[in-house]
């Protein structure tokens, strides 16, 4: 994973968290996208203690609102020339709806 690039989202356990330790145990290099800066903090310093490429970049934004997504697109693209791996845990409850 040496020179692939992954971006993920801020919600990472189990499986999620599991596979982002270890791409960047195999020197992917992150980006971490969360709209809590503790909440995503932590997972970032979490990943970074675990990777072999540079540590991990925060990106705060809220994904529920299109200007911020569109500002995020902006600030990825001019981080990055691509993005290699995407994980989105992204779910919805239904439950009360």
């Amino acid at each position: 994973m040496s020179g692939k690039t992954v971006s993920s989202r801020e919600r990472q356990s189990g499986l999620g968290l599991a596979a982002a330790l270890l791409l960047a145990e195999q020197g992917a290099e992150w980006s971490w996208v969360g709209r809590d800066r503790t909440r995503s903090d932590f997972m970032r310093r979490k990943i970074a203690k675990y990777a072999a490429g540079s540590v991990p970049i925060l990106f705060l934004a809220d994904l529920s609102s299109q200007v911020e997504i569109h500002r995020l697109a902006e600030r990825l693209h001019g981080s990055f020339s691509r993005i290699d791996v995407l994980i989105n845990n992204a779910r919805e409850s239904l439950i009360g709806k």
